[in-house]
């Protein structure tokens, strides 16, 4: 298989005379596909992440006051195109420093914290049809927030909060929350959680539509007359025990507002113009878990949907009309996921299934061959670059997802520590879940195909 990829995590841990510790993490991941096992066919797709983060906590001297401080950065990339230089490449990254302290007083209990980040990107987008592109900005941003979590009973939780947040480049803006758990009759296997807040981001991910599966991302700054995107959540879940049974439902709403999504162009290329769009989300989670050693069993079902509406002038030259609705590249309707688990003192065995419907993508509405008029060509002569032409955005829907997982282990105990033997096979009945589909050769690309698997992992006491 045309694979490669590594992972590699480092954490040290020191703990204090007085409840205090303190913590240092990095990690480092790359995954890198080729399009085909074919060695002279030099497209990949890769990525990498790199986090160093530190952390400490614990209660202030002479007082109840707990407090923790996080502090770090946070690097990802991806690419696409030649293995040298490829065409596509974007990256986001973020320092950031957090401060957060709780104090009791009485029943309750106050809490508030502030943050500082620092985070900023860049993309470079050299293809047909495109031109070279390269940008990179970035932007400062500092906030704070407070709180408090009471009950105003033996079975009431309710937890208020206010957060101002600052990005220096946009306007600030308050964002207030309110959670609440409820206990009936005082039964703790028995809860009722609502939660209501608003919500603002400043940095954007935007897709390539043109990529039939592809999950290249471009990061920027919300580029649209400096208006954050803001969303209103509301929740409510119901949670219940009975006996080795845990039943959980929960239901959500959001009211989404100044989404930058790409400006839709007929003609099939990367487009970094972008316009805003309003949008709401709606759905439901159920979840059931039965847990009696040796014996584990997860079943969860998630049902989705969320659907986008903007106005453009070139959907009224196109289609008649300004305003279009429709399902964003990520908008999955329906999910499942089920696990099974046998665990022993020394051997455990494992089996996941996922399940998910297919994800929206743009079909394309026919062909042309484009020519550059800059010279003069000779047109009897030159017949100009195939290109397709795009139908309405995400009109159409891919195949729909699904995969299992088998895997099994066993502990041997060292004088030293322990080592754990563990085999196992993914994609056991071999799925073709598709991966990427070139629309200009209707070539299809999958996911990875029946891979069976063997580790060795040793602990050192």
């Amino acid at each position: 298989m045309p694979l490669k990829f590594s992972d590699v995590t480092i954490k040290l841990q020191q703990s204090g005379r007085a409840n205090n510790r303190c913590s240092l993490t990095g990690v480092h991941t790359y995954d890198r596909g080729r399009e085909s096992p074919d060695e002279q066919r030099t497209e990949v797709f890769q990525w990498s992440n790199t986090v160093v983060a530190g952390h400490c906590a614990g209660f202030s001297p002479g007082s109840s006051v707990f407090i923790e401080a996080n502090s770090g950065f946070s690097y990802v990339n991806n690419e696409v195109g030649d293995m040298l230089r490829p065409e596509r490449s974007a990256n986001a990254w973020l320092v950031n420093t957090d401060v957060h302290w709780t104090y009791p007083v009485g029943a309750a209990k106050i809490h508030g914290g502030f943050y500082l980040q620092v985070e900023g990107g860049k993309y470079r987008l050299a293809e047909q049809f495109q031109g070279i592109r390269d940008f990179k900005d970035y932007q400062v941003a500092t906030g704070l927030y407070i709180g408090t979590t009471w009950k105003t009973g033996p079975n009431l939780e309710i937890e208020p909060s206010v957060a101002l947040t600052y990005p220096l480049s946009y306007l600030p803006a308050l964002e207030p929350r309110l959670r609440m758990a409820w206990h009936p009759g005082g039964d703790e296997d028995r809860t009722v959680s609502a939660a209501l807040g608003i919500y603002r981001q400043t940095v954007e991910g935007i897709n390539d539509e043109r990529d039939v599966g592809s999950v290249f991302t471009v990061w920027m700054p919300a580029p649209v007359n400096n208006a954050r995107s803001r969303a209103f959540h509301g929740l409510l879940g119901w949670q219940q025990r009975l006996g080795n049974f845990n039943i959980a439902a929960e239901g959500y709403y959001k009211d989404l507002h100044n989404l930058p999504v790409p400006i839709w162009s007929v003609i099939a290329r990367f487009t970094t113009s972008l316009t805003l769009a309003d949008g709401d989300v709606y759905g439901a989670d159920v979840r059931l878990e039965y847990q009696r050693r040796p014996f584990y069993a997860y079943v969860g079902y998630g049902y989705a949907e969320t659907t986008y509406r903007t106005s453009q002038g070139n959907f009224g030259q196109w289609f008649g009309e300004q305003l279009q609705s429709y399902h964003p590249p990520h908008d999955r309707r329906h999910q499942v996921n089920v696990v099974v688990a046998l665990t022993g003192s020394r051997a455990k065995a494992n089996l996941r299934w996922q399940y998910g419907t297919g994800l929206p993508y743009t079909q394309a509405l026919g062909t042309d061959s484009f020519i550059r008029f800059t010279n003069l060509p000779d047109v009897r002569q030159v017949y100009g670059n195939p290109r397709f032409l795009f139908d309405r955005p995400y009109e159409a829907r891919l195949p729909a997802y699904h995969r299992m997982d088998l895997s099994a282990a066993y502990d041997f105990a060292l004088p030293f520590g322990a080592l754990t033997l563990q085999a196992g096979v993914l994609n056991v009945y071999d799925q073709q879940n598709l991966f990427y589909f070139d629309l200009f050769t209707f070539r299809r690309v999958n996911q990875m195909a029946l891979f069976p698997y063997l580790s060795l992992q040793v602990e050192i006491n």
